[in-house]
């Protein structure tokens, strides 16, 4: 008989999945480690894999994956492991604090990009990477990311310009200063192109915007890598 596996983050949110379908971990930052299991939904093609974050202290990566390897393969006589608990505060080890948002694989179809409007201040949320999120307030207001560690590696998303501006900027925050990168102006095909080593905020101006202006941001758990073009000077600008 199987042994399962189990995984919950809140009242409503839990994973489940056999420990046959286990495939590996990746200690993916200092205090991130991706549990990797073959899709449990039955939709899925072959190839297709769930992924599990758990975030962890720092450098115990090592003695965190010992733990997880003995309950799956060994460990007490349950027929299911509960690797990471955040209601209960149950974790299979003392060094794990909590568990990002699942990545979860639904179907062996090509991916569809997901398009949000904003219109009001708004949280972007570490389960929406990949998420392209359009501009649709004529007042502009402010987003908020999460923190690099909450994104993690690989996570990515991109602002687009979809309504004319009337009275104030939109502006993308950061918790801290990991904004990397800078934008192509289209405008006479300047040399000298915005750009910044440490943003904590990426603003798009008012008064300079035009429909199609976007940022794109990657993460690598560490820094936030900023791409984009708009077609006006000083249309974007960081802080």
């Amino acid at each position: 008989m199987s042994k399962y596996i189990y995984i919950k983050t809140a009242d409503n949110s839990a994973y489940m999945n056999t420990a046959d379908n286990f495939r590996g971990a990746v200690h993916s930052t200092d205090l991130a480690i991706d549990l990797y299991f073959e899709a449990a939904s039955s939709v899925t093609g072959g190839g297709s894999y769930d992924k599990i974050t758990l975030v962890t202290n720092s450098n115990k990566e090592q003695e965190i994956m010992e733990s997880i390897a003995a309950a799956l393969t060994g460990g007490p006589a349950k027929s299911m492991v509960v690797i990471a608990d955040d209601v209960a505060s149950d974790y299979v080890n003392a060094n794990i604090t909590g568990v990002n948002a699942f990545s979860l694989a639904t179907s062996s179809a090509p991916k569809v990009i997901p398009f949000v409007s904003i219109t009001d201040t708004y949280e972007v949320l570490p389960a929406q990477t990949g998420t392209s999120f359009v501009l649709d307030g004529a007042a502009g207001k402010v987003i908020t990311m999460p923190s690099a560690a909450l994104m993690g590696s690989g996570f990515n998303c991109k602002f687009i310009v979809g309504t004319a501006f009337d009275t104030t900027d939109w502006v993308v925050t950061f918790t801290a200063a990991i904004g990397e990168g800078g934008i192509y102006e289209r405008v006479n095909d300047e040399v000298s192109d915005p750009s910044t080593t440490g943003a904590t905020t990426i603003t798009f101006e008012l008064g300079a915007e035009t429909l199609g202006d976007f940022v794109e941001l990657e993460c690598d758990g560490t820094k936030v890598y900023i791409n984009g073009a708009a077609t006006a000077d000083a249309a974007i600008s960081f802080a």
